[in-house]
């Protein structure tokens, strides 16, 4: 059921997810061409951030769009938990297949530098705080009142980005004591724990919520 449902908003970008991707593929060329010295990690953490928030900001766009679809999904065998949590599952299959496309280019393209585990979890801990905020806020205030966040994050991202990643590297040099798979597990689990957190309150949320 949670695959049909990821599938499900899947199809309603359909005409852009080829769009992000081509985005995810053209960044990294363009800044090691133009400006080197910001290629690597800082255009693998743009592309996820631009291809997660644009798809997802979409998929609610046109759910907004159709509320009558939304009451219908509801009266079908998918419990509002489960659309929910295909919210959430969509953000990881976006990340995930950006993490590949950007791990295939950087063997491609030496001037990115070496694709290495930690970098994808250092990724995956700053989108969660960003994601893991923002669908309970979505699911209760709604979209007309969220809307402005993803559109101002959109615009914020390459200026937070280069601070947001030097703040990461330097929280990881003061706890440079401990093996680095620790450290990276403990990124990891916090980044779980964080997003169970945040899916129960929108879980809850929703279901409190009238779509009347």
């Amino acid at each position: 059921m949670l695959l049909n449902l990821i599938r499900k908003d899947f199809i309603l970008v359909k005409k852009y997810v080829l769009f992000m991707a081509a985005l995810c593929l053209l960044l990294p060329l363009f800044l090691l061409s133009r400006l080197p010295e910001f290629a690597g990690p800082l255009t693998y953490f743009i592309s996820v951030v631009y291809s997660i928030f644009l798809l997802l900001q979409y998929v609610f766009l046109k759910e907004y769009q159709s509320p009558k679809a939304s009451l219908l999904l509801c009266s079908s065998p998918y419990p509002r938990r489960l659309m929910v949590l295909g919210k959430y599952a969509f953000c990881l299959v976006i990340y995930t297949v950006c993490t590949l496309l950007y791990l295939l280019e950087s063997l491609l393209l030496p001037g990115l530098g070496r694709f290495h585990g930690g970098m994808a979890v250092l990724v995956f801990s700053i989108i969660t705080v960003f994601y893991g905020i923002y669908l309970p806020l979505q699911y209760r205030l709604g979209f007309e009142k969220t809307k402005f966040i993803t559109m101002i994050l959109i615009m914020a991202c390459p200026f937070l980005a280069p601070f947001v990643l030097s703040k990461a590297d330097m929280f990881k040099r003061l706890i440079q004591p401990l093996p680095p798979s620790l450290f990276y597990g403990m990124l990891l689990s916090v980044s779980f724990l964080m997003l169970i957190v945040s899916a129960c309150l929108s879980v809850y949320f929703y279901e409190h919520t009238d779509l009347a």
